[in-house]
């Protein structure tokens, strides 16, 4: 379980600004997640044959091709401070070299 403490800090490395009520029910939510992982993990499948794959069929592969997808222009005009063709964001993470 996840304590109240610690779902502060995870907000605060995130920068989310949470207040008393939603850090309740973000915290009741999270520990009920890890709940439901923990009891999938608890689960005896000591006897289950592992399955990789339901179907029997191959798959094809084909060869990777990198590509811009000739949009560049219609997708930086979407883009509020385009540089170089790429988007800019603002730094949100603390630390590290400011």
């Amino acid at each position: 379980m996840i304590t109240k403490e610690k779902l502060l800090k995870l907000a605060n490395s995130a920068a989310l600004e949470l207040s008393e009520e939603e850090t309740d029910i973000l915290l009741k939510k999270v520990n009920a997640e890890i709940e439901s992982v923990v009891c999938v993990t608890q689960a005896d499948v000591e006897d289950v044959e592992r399955l990789q794959n339901p179907y029997d069929m191959t798959l094809s592969l084909d060869d990777d091709e990198i590509n811009d997808g000739n949009m560049v222009d219609d997708v930086m005009k979407n883009a509020p401070n385009p540089l170089y063709n790429f988007f800019t964001v603002p730094k949100i993470l603390k630390g590290g070299d400011e």
